[in-house]
């Protein structure tokens, strides 16, 4: 499992919802809240439609690999 930070950025690849960039707003185990900077998650429903830049999401981090942390501007 990911060691997701809170406050962090991350480029995100999840086996269910595809490639995005996301910073991490809380953990609570096995689940992360995040807020999608940038890219699309792909959503299992038909009636949902897909995430974007902006939106919210949960998602279980045993899906998840850590592509790379993104450095955000101080």
């Amino acid at each position: 499992m990911p060691d997701f930070e809170v406050g962090k950025t991350y480029e995100i690849s999840h086996s269910r919802k595809g490639k995005f960039v996301a910073k991490i707003v809380s953990v609570e185990t096995p689940w992360v809240h995040c807020r999608i900077v940038c890219g699309d998650a792909k959503m299992l429903s038909p009636l949902t439609r897909n995430k974007g830049a902006g939106d919210s999401l949960v998602f279980r981090d045993s899906l998840t690999q850590i592509i790379r942390e993104i450095e955000t501007p101080t």
